[in-house]
């Protein structure tokens, strides 16, 4: 009876319906352009940005690569927990969310009357950031594994701690356009920003 019981829970929980995978994936994407939003009228983050200085478009640029890092860093989480996950359902459940969220956003943007050609570069662009930190991270692990120090080898040996270190520079990258500096405190600041989304985003997949 209890197998039954168990079986009809965990079935309920990882049902992957396409009304319930949408209402799922539009709860993600919707917080995660919230917290970007919110972030970006952060004075601290515009002190370090030098915002002030930047033209209107800059500015525009910035916010939409903290909205799309955001969603990256979930498509990410969610294939990566589906990776380690040995329960089929569950595993369903996890790739159907990683799937659809992207496509979900993009639907919600043209929802809104996002005129059709800018839905195009929104599309492109969560494309190009999801390939390009999937390579970054391939590329980070082997760096840190090369080193040859113990406590690297255990950074690259994590998965989901590589993937919010790579996206994290990465975000700083773009921001700064490729100007990084060492010890950059725009750096520095965007790390505990990302780490609370990094932790919101993981009660998605328990």
């Amino acid at each position: 009876m209890w197998e039954g019981i168990i079986k009809f829970i965990r079935g309920w929980k990882y049902n992957t319906h396409p009304e319930r995978i949408a209402y799922k994936t539009r709860d993600i994407a919707m917080n995660g352009a919230m917290a970007a939003f919110n972030f970006f009228r952060d004075e601290k983050f515009r002190e370090l940005s030098g915002f002030a200085r930047l033209g209107e478009e800059e500015q525009n640029r910035i916010f939409n690569e903290l909205t799309v890092t955001n969603l990256v860093l979930a498509i990410l989480l969610l294939e990566q927990k589906a990776r380690e996950e040995n329960g089929e359902e569950k595993k369903n459940y996890l790739r159907a969310l990683r799937d659809a969220l992207p496509d979900n956003f993009i639907a919600y943007l043209a929802e809104q009357g996002i005129p059709g050609e800018f839905v195009e570069i929104w599309k492109k662009l969560i494309d190009l950031r999801r390939d390009e930190y999937a390579e970054n991270m391939r590329a980070y692990r082997q760096e840190l594994f090369a080193a040859g120090d113990k406590t690297m080898a255990a950074v690259a040996a994590d998965n989901k701690l590589l993937i919010f270190q790579t996206v994290v520079f990465g975000l700083y990258d773009h921001i700064v356009r490729g100007m990084v500096k060492k010890d950059d405190p725009l750096y520095l600041y965007l790390q505990p920003y990302l780490l609370g989304h990094y932790k919101e985003f993981l009660k998605y997949m328990i």
